[in-house]
């Protein structure tokens, strides 16, 4: 590309790299760089092909330049035709139908194949490269016309900015559109007044939103919140309680229920005092009032840890047990403060914590602690009122400070830094109705109408002050008389003052002045030393005041702080008050919601407790209904078994029997009790309604009737019951035994018959019977369990009534305890205190005492085990360690009769050896003497010689301090020939040429070359060298036959306790026990 690639893609098959750039060419050639296909389809005047994009595949390319449309192509692949893209119909708009000329479809432009591709590569190499060159030709020669005029215009613009001002022409006549300017001058008119109108609708609705906002949240405020910040700490700050103004029904409520807890405490008096009448007292006349109870009988009311428990007769109790006089005044007096305290505040309504019982005291509890609460607030806000008055005062006194501190730095001339307490827009509660002009983000637009408005207000205000400034004829008048200040000689202060020296006393010197001259000046001197004297202590005054200002203002900072210090910890109790008022609140309509929450509860239960109550009738009145049924049917199938069986007993008893003989009649019998064609075929029918139940299972529905069933097609395929009409299977005479007439036989088939009859009644009746019985049972189960849940919706309503019961008395109390005092473990939110215990410091403090007596029995006797164990521990070391020994004299004794005797033995047995190692010693010891004789003369010598160079030490400082006294004189010589010599080198007509040759050192004058030195004295300083370095090497040979004495005595030592090797042992001492 000949410029920047715009878009560059790459297929799924990684084959195709697809290029888009801003000379307008696209081109597509393989990862290794051969090109497929390369042409300029954009115009690169406009951009060129910036938009780019193609399918996963690559073959199916969009590319654009962003103002001249879409041009869309399909990629052929190596080796193929290129594939003509159409797009068939689509839903084209008629008006836009005959401008796109479109008959059915268009043509889309694509690319050719690879082997077209290569040809049209050759092609636009000799074609187009041309074309390109002539377009880039022309693309430069109109960008140099552009520039040509861009410069013409900016030569112009330049020459008309140093032209005079009235042949200078304005920046908007340059403009050769005019029209066009007007044009859009009118539309950017427009538009800013529609801009206008619409910031000025949004400011009005601002505007609104803002009152309503102040009118609901701001002037229904008693109290705006405010803080107080520290001036030396900003980090220290205190707020205080914003209060809103209550309405007239909260004030109205109030109201009420104060006047009826007034109304009640003086019913509670009365009933308490002697004055009641007996009739309105419990147990007619007793001394206890008729209350629920009282909690005196439980509770002293010396209980500070419960919250709200303000007792008076607690404050009396201690007043009349107090020991002393001292604490019954303590008593009386803190007593006579809780009576004033519970005066005017509603602490005095409250009721006792053991007295909220009803649903309505804690309602009227809710209030009056609400009410608590904001006196609590109202007492810190005259709190925090007084420390803001406070801190207006320090602030005062502080800028007063601050002012002479200023005067002070100004008549000193310093520039120093005053400290001056901060201000803070949080102390003054309007502040966030007042918006300042760096809260503003955006810059204020000022239009040029404003603009020139304002530069003309501000001109003729500089116009006017300079005018006045000219006419002030009083301050010309005060800088001509007075030097522009109206304070007298007499009220300037010693650093005002400026002593002016006469020209004269600095022109003539001082011998050629007159006597009055001199005196003239010496007065001047003088007044100028007293000035500044004056001046001197004046500024150290001011110093010492400008400490003890800026002293003040520090100790007034602090002083401020710690009193906001002291506020702050006031806030935290005021906020525990508080807190624990509105905690209180929250747990009593806790207990309210509950209460609310049982009871519908309770409806609840009592509503389906009468629904099953109901029901339970039904189904009881039914049970009875259908029970009483079933035994009429029962007494009925009773009946019917019983002609059954009456009939086929009497078959032997009829009449028309009474001839036949028995073997006949046994015959006859038989016929009799043999089944009929339809009992058969209905024994089968049972056999098969038997197997299909088995198969489908006895699905027996409740709502069935009788329990019946509730099959649809349960008995498809079976034979019905129907009355037994069929013909008999016995015919006369074929079937008729010998001796039997045809009446008899007939008679026999009719009792038959009637058998048959009696027992399909039998069987109807009982099945009958057996359904009756199951929906019985089905009846008895749904009562019993219909009374089940009765019972269990009873039992669940009594359980919940005894709750309710319990939470009629269970009084919830807040306790206020240190945190050291609470021992159950807290949760991460909130710690249940359900089963929580309160016990007296004092039987904890006993429970101590007891464990304390126990541990130290503990302990004495854990000291007697351990002495004991000691003692074990003793004995067993003890017995080890005689073991051990007689082990040892049993090897010794073993070693002792193993022992060869030698000569050498022998002789150390006899005392020999003892002989040599004394001789031995004996030579050492001299040899030990002759050595310290030895070393002492040596130290003598070296002493002297120590002595000798010493003395030849101090003749040399001796000498050194005689030539150090030349050394100085010659010095002083040599500078006195150098002074010679500089005063005499003017009149040697210029200075002097050097004596020296070039490259050669210049000689010292006056002295200072080489030093002499005596080979006397250089010879004496060898010799005493030689004899300290002598001094030396003896001194440390003294050394080494010191550690070489000390060695031969430790060797000494050794020989001397050295014995044979098998008796060392008998001299060690025994080893001690360890304890």
């Amino acid at each position: 590309h000949g410029q920047v690639i715009t878009a560059l893609h790459l297929s799924e098959d990684k084959n195709a790299l697809i290029s888009s750039s801003m000379d307008g060419s696209i081109r597509i050639s393989s990862p290794t760089g051969t090109p497929q296909f390369a042409k300029h389809l954009h115009d690169p005047y406009q951009g060129g092909a910036m938009i780019m994009a193609c399918s996963g595949s690559g073959k199916l390319v969009v590319s654009s330049t962003g103002v001249d449309g879409l041009m869309v192509w399909r990629a052929a692949k190596a080796g193929e035709a290129p594939e003509k893209l159409v797009v068939e119909d689509a839903p084209i708009p008629e008006e836009l139908e005959e401008e796109l000329q479109v008959d059915g479809v268009f043509q889309v432009w694509e690319p050719a194949t690879q082997d077209e591709a290569a040809h049209d590569v050759d092609e636009m190499t000799a074609e187009e490269a041309e074309a390109n060159t002539r377009q880039e030709a022309l693309r430069k020669t109109l960008l140099l016309e552009v520039e040509s005029v861009r410069k013409k215009l900016a030569d112009l613009v330049e020459a008309n900015s140093h032209c005079p001002e009235i042949e200078r022409l304005q920046r908007s006549e340059f403009c050769i559109d005019v029209e066009e300017r007007e044009r859009i001058a009118a539309k950017t008119m427009e538009r800013c007044n529609a801009l206008r109108s619409q910031i000025q609708s949004e400011n009005l609705a601002r505007e609104l939103i803002r009152e309503r906002l102040v009118a609901e949240f701001w002037e229904t405020m008693q109290i705006p919140g405010s803080s107080i910040f520290g001036m030396q700490n900003p980090n220290l700050t205190v707020s205080n309680y914003p209060m809103r103004v209550k309405s007239g029904a909260e004030n109205s409520r109030l109201h009420k229920l104060k006047c009826l807890r007034e109304v009640e405490l003086r019913e509670k008096e009365f009933l308490a005092s002697k004055n009641c009448p007996a009739m309105l007292r419990r147990d007619g006349g007793a001394e206890q009032p008729d209350v629920l109870f009282t909690s005196d009988v439980f509770a002293s009311g010396s209980e500070d840890y419960i919250v709200n428990w303000f007792s008076k007769r607690a404050a009396q109790s201690k007043a009349e047990n107090a020991a002393g006089e001292e604490d019954a005044a303590e008593a009386a007096a803190a007593a006579a403060k809780l009576e004033k305290e519970m005066e005017g505040s509603v602490r005095r309504l409250l009721y006792e914590p053991f007295e909220l019982l009803t649903n309505c005291r804690r309602r009227v509890q809710v209030v009056l602690l609400q009410e608590l609460a904001q006196e609590y607030r109202a007492k810190f806000n005259v709190l925090f009122n007084a420390m803001m008055k406070e801190k207006a005062h320090s602030v005062e006194a502080i800028e007063e400070r601050n002012k002479k501190l200023r005067s002070i730095l100004v008549e000193l001339k310093m520039t120093e830094s005053v400290v001056s307490p901060p201000k803070y827009e949080l102390e003054n509660p309007k502040s966030v109705l007042t918006v300042r002009d760096d809260e503003l983000k955006a810059e204020k637009w000022i239009s040029p109408e404003e603009k020139e408005r304002l530069d003309a207000i501000k001109a003729a205000e500089d116009e006017r002050m300079r005018k006045l400034r000219e006419n002030d004829s009083g301050a010309r008048a005060l800088m001509q008389m007075m030097g522009g200040t109206l304070k007298t000689k007499k009220d300037l202060s010693p650093l005002e003052i400026i002593l002016e020296r006469e020209e004269w006393m600095d022109m003539i010197p001082l011998d050629e002045m007159s006597e009055e001259q001199r005196a003239a000046v010496a007065e001047f001197e003088r007044k100028e030393k007293e000035l500044q004297e004056a001046q001197d202590k004046y500024r150290k005054t001011l110093h010492t005041e400008l400490a003890k200002l800026r002293q003040e203002v520090v100790d007034n900072m602090s002083s401020f702080d710690d009193d906001l210090r002291s506020l702050h910890h006031k806030r935290f109790q005021y906020d525990t008050q508080v807190y624990c008022q509105e905690l209180y609140c929250v747990r009593l309509q806790l207990a309210l919601v509950q209460n609310q929450e049982d009871s519908s509860i309770k409806e609840r239960l009592t509503q389906q407790q009468m629904e099953k109550e109901r029901e339970l009738d039904t189904k009881e009145h039914q049970l009875q209904e259908f029970k009483s049924k079933c035994r009429r049917h029962q007494e009925s199938h009773n009946a019917k078994k019983e002609a059954e069986h009456q009939l086929i007993t009497s078959f032997r008893q009829q009449r028309e029997f009474s001839n036949v003989s028995a073997d006949v009649l046994r015959q006859l019998q038989a016929m009799f009790r043999q089944p009929t064609v339809r009992e058969e075929a209905e024994r089968q029918t049972d056999l098969r309604k038997s197997r299909t139940s088995n198969v489908r299972g006895d699905a027996i529905t409740p709502g069935a009737p009788f329990g019946l069933p509730e099959e649809k097609y349960l008995d498809i395929g079976l034979k019905e019951d129907v009355e037994p009409t069929e013909e008999d299977a016995f015919r006369y005479p074929e079937d008729a035994p010998e001796g039997v007439d045809e009446i008899q036989f007939r008679r026999m088939l009719e009792l038959r018959r009637e058998k048959a009859q009696a027992q399909y009644e039998v069987k109807k009746s009982q099945e009958t019977l057996d359904e009756m019985t199951t929906h019985l049972a089905h009846l008895e189960a749904e009562t019993a369990d219909c009374k089940g849940q009765r019972d269990r919706v009873r039992k669940e309503l009594e359980e919940h009534c005894g709750v309710m019961d319990k939470e009629v008395h269970d009084i919830e109390l807040m306790f206020q305890l240190k945190q050291g005092q609470v021992e159950v473990p807290q949760h991460a939110v909130v710690t249940d205190y359900s089963d929580a215990v309160v016990l007296d410091t004092e039987v904890v403090a006993s429970r101590n005492r007891r464990i304390q007596e126990i541990g130290k029995e503990k302990v004495n006797v854990l000291h007697m085990i351990k002495d004991f164990r000691k003692k074990l521990s003793l004995m067993d070391w003890e017995q080890k360690m005689l073991a051990l020994k007689m082990e040892d004299l049993e090897e010794r004794t073993k070693d002792v009769h193993m022992l060869r005797v030698t000569k050498d033995l022998q002789a150390t047995l006899k005392g020999g050896e003892e002989g040599k190692n004394k001789h031995e010693s004996d030579m050492l010891e001299r040899k030990i003497e002759h050595l310290k004789t030895t070393t002492k003369q040596k130290e003598g010598q070296l002493q002297r010689q120590y002595n000798i160079v010493k003395q030849q030490r101090k003749v040399k400082e001796v000498e050194n301090a005689m030539l150090e006294r030349k050394l100085r004189e010659l010095q002083q010589n040599v500078v006195q020939r150098e002074h010679i010599r500089r005063l005499r080198a003017p009149q040697a007509g210029g200075a002097a040429a050097p004596t020296t040759k070039s490259g050669q050192k210049r000689p010292i004058i006056g002295g200072g070359g080489k030093v002499e030195v005596s080979e006397a004295e250089a010879k004496a300083a060898a010799n005493a060298f030689s004899e300290t370095k002598a001094r030396r090497a003896l001194l440390d040979a003294a050394r080494a036959h010191t550690s070489e004495i000390d060695r031969l005595r430790r060797e000494l030592d050794r020989l001397r306790q050295k014995t044979f090797p098998s008796f060392v042992q008998l001299h060690q001492q025994p080893q001690m026990s360890p304890d």
